[in-house]
């Protein structure tokens, strides 16, 4: 298993962070615990103030107290989760729920309090063990874990309340896909022609290669399948992209031998990351697709909210736009003696841009305050984005304008729209092809 793909299932798993978290705390519950029992009560006065040293019977009721207090804000820190949860799944999209569990501040005060609760019932084990008369220092540190677990908990219910809030999941998901898009494109990105040494008369006789288990594919190790396809003298052809759903027995990519090596395909599948579900680490596409769903469930006659809609058109907008700057058919890899090595899939921006709107268009046709944002937002696009794809964004406002049914719109709406067109035409250049709703 790889690095990479061992992360990822670490991150997928909510209960890793608290795990580290209570080792961390046996192993802080043997240190002081071993320190209440080689210190003298001499070495303690002098260490500590008198007032923070208690007998074992007070030890044990303020250990008690604070063990059930612990537990306590536990439960409803759980609580809190699922009603987080359930929000997401009902209100924005069921996609989103990853966004929740993989963040680091929910996990980080899950563990936590499970580490504090598991230090503290140490602690009160190692009571058992002590005379009766002695004082100890132990309490004195519990009651530092219990006011940590306090902070904790007051910050981790303002998280809440900031994290259900549409318009903070939007901007984090948008956040996320873009920093997706940075990472992704500094790494994957090849040439758009192969190099003129490259001999790609034989790109049909490829032989294929079939996925050991279905799922979906969250991360290619370009860097790593360059380096063994150079070892190995071969020339990989992927048949598939990140984000896309292969089953077990489908074709995942083809190879092509430049000797008589040996070839161990498992290495190559270890390097192609399958998962149960899309992640952002290199899907761009998934990420739109959280913002177009969560459009959509806003504009859907149960909730008939505009605004957060026309929000995530905006974003999405903002994602496109950073997009556009990078040549993203880029496909041929080769290593550093100039040998064509790997053909990744990448599509067009075009492909991004139908994806992320032809849903609005279809559902939300009838709203013409998102018609009109999206035509908005293909002009912030067209203005800031890439000069290579103003023609791409002209045809398709086209698209999205036919979608619109003039009988239906009054005089003011089309004055307004019409604005709209014709600010996008001069963007774009398309001045002469212009034509106005009548």
């Amino acid at each position: 298993m790889t690095v990479m793909k061992f992360w990822l299932r670490l991150r997928q798993n909510f209960w890793f962070i608290p795990v580290l978290f209570s080792a961390i705390a046996l192993y802080g519950a043997y240190i002081t615990v071993e320190l209440d029992r080689t210190l003298t009560l001499q070495q303690k006065k002098i260490w500590f103030f008198r007032a923070l040293l208690t007998d074992v019977d007070l030890a044990k009721i303020i250990l008690s107290s604070l063990a059930v207090a612990i537990f306590t804000m536990i439960t409803i820190t759980f609580s809190s989760i699922m009603v987080v949860l359930t929000t997401y799944t009902s209100q924005y999209s069921p996609r989103t729920l990853q966004n929740f569990i993989s963040d680091k501040i929910t996990q980080r005060v899950l563990g936590v309090f499970v580490a504090g609760f598991i230090y503290i019932l140490f602690i009160l084990l190692f009571l058992n063990q002590a005379k009766p008369k002695s004082l100890l220092i132990t309490p004195t540190f519990a009651v530092n874990v219990a006011v940590a677990c306090l902070a904790f908990f007051v910050y981790f219910i303002h998280h809440v309340a900031t994290w259900i809030q549409v318009n903070n999941l939007i901007s984090q998901v948008t956040e996320r896909t873009l920093s997706s898009i940075a990472s992704h494109f500094e790494t994957v990105l090849g040439k758009e022609m192969p190099p003129e040494n490259a001999d790609l008369s034989h790109i049909a006789d490829l032989q294929s290669v079939v996925a050991r288990d279905s799922g979906y594919i969250q991360y290619i190790d370009v860097a790593g399948l360059i380096s063994i396809a150079a070892r190995d003298d071969v020339m990989i052809s992927m048949e598939r992209s990140v984000g896309d759903f292969v089953t077990k027995g489908g074709q995942i990519f083809s190879y092509r031998r430049g000797s008589e090596k040996e070839i161990r395909i498992q290495e190559y599948l270890d390097l192609i990351v399958l998962g149960n579900e899309r992640t952002t680490v290199q899907d761009i596409e998934f990420g739109l697709q959280q913002l177009v769903e969560i459009a959509l469930r806003a504009v859907s006659p149960g909730i008939n909210d505009p605004h957060t809609a026309l929000n995530c058109i905006n974003r999405i907008g903002t994602i496109l736009t950073t997009l556009s700057g990078y040549s993203i058919v880029r496909p041929y890899h080769y290593d550093d003696n100039g040998q064509l090595r790997l053909i990744l899939r990448f599509e067009h921006f075009s492909y991004y841009l139908y994806k992320s709107f032809y849903q609005i268009r279809h559902y939300a046709s009838g709203d013409l305050s998102v018609m009109e944002g999206i035509i908005t937002t293909l002009q912030m696009i067209a203005e800031a984005g890439s000069p290579d794809i103003k023609e791409t964004i002209w045809d398709f406002s086209r698209y999205i304008t036919d979608g619109i049914d003039p009988s239906e719109l009054m005089d003011w709406d089309k004055y307004y729209l019409n604005k709209r067109l014709w600010n996008l035409a001069v963007t774009t250049g398309f001045e002469s092809a212009y034509r106005p709703f009548e």
